[in-house]
């Protein structure tokens, strides 16, 4: 009886949930900007350094 009333009350909130737009790929991080670094990465500096 349990799983009963609790599998309608989840098909009730999933039925009226409402649609959400979705945002394309890389518009949510447009503003950030990817820069090189000068300095090696760490691996590569562990590798120096042996």
């Amino acid at each position: 009886m349990l799983t009963t009333v609790v599998g309608r009350i989840s098909l009730e909130l999933l039925r009226s949930r409402q649609a959400h737009p979705e945002t394309a790929y890389g518009q949510e991080c447009a503003d950030l900007v990817v820069t090189s670094d000068a300095d090696p990465a760490p691996d590569e500096q562990v590798a120096l350094a042996i």
